[in-house]
């Protein structure tokens, strides 16, 4: 009798050890469309002697050439995109680039600053994405603000930016009303008579606004970051 009683237990057993083994491959999110980007915009900064200073792709007061172990403590990038993303059964909208970064190799010291590439991003959903697309389409004044907390713990460090699907959907599953939120800061106005865009790559929100620091571009590259 007691061995009878005993068979469910031992089936339970078996049934669950057998289910935990079972491997499935993790389901990636799926990249639809990719926009056009922007390859090239103009860095500027203001230094302490009030001197505006520019450079490509670059924010940095120092004079070209700008070597690797300084841009890399500095605002960079190769190239400025955006995806149309698919997981889960929904639609996001991706946010990335790829950039020259660093840090010390002992930082309680500050010694042996060495570099590596890595690909920030964002993603949105699609009602932030269209609201984002509305907003520049028509020209809004003043800061156009856009927030997500839909941000990876710390950018991937590749130099492959279609390495980072993995990440992208463990920020989809973690995010939380407690993760850090990261804002893309955008103000469109004149210069010289024609349509320019300013904007900031990911910054945490609450930080300097386009004052004194900024990426620019024309008006219509900027639109190339839209994928659809």
């Amino acid at each position: 009798m007691k061995k009878l009683l005993l068979l469910p237990v031992f089936l339970f057993v078996f049934i669950a050890f057998t289910t935990a083994q079972s491997r499935v491959d993790k389901v990636l999110p799926v990249i639809e469309k990719r926009s056009a980007g922007i390859n090239s915009a103009t860095g500027w900064i203001q230094d302490n002697n009030g001197k505006w200073v520019s450079h490509r792709n670059l924010i940095a007061t120092e004079s070209d050439p700008v070597p690797d172990f300084i841009k890399s403590n500095r605002e960079n990038f190769e190239w400025f995109h955006s995806a149309k993303v698919t997981y889960q059964g929904k639609t996001y909208y991706l946010f990335y680039y790829p950039r020259i970064s660093g840090e010390y190799k002992y930082p309680a010291i500050e010694q042996d600053w060495y570099t590596f590439p890595e690909v920030p991003f964002l993603v949105y959903d699609q009602a932030n994405y269209e609201s984002l697309k509305k907003a520049v389409l028509a020209k809004q004044s003043g800061d156009i603000r856009f927030t997500t907390n839909i941000v990876p713990a710390m950018p991937p460090r590749t130099a492959d930016a279609s390495s980072i699907l993995p990440d992208i959907a463990t920020a989809i599953d973690s995010h939380s009303e407690f993760t850090k939120a990261k804002t893309f800061l955008i103000n469109i106005q004149k210069d010289n008579g024609k349509d320019v865009v300013r904007f900031t790559l990911f910054k945490e929100d609450g930080l300097p606004e386009l004052w004194f620091t900024y990426f620019e571009v024309p008006y219509e590259d900027f639109l190339k970051i839209f994928v659809d």
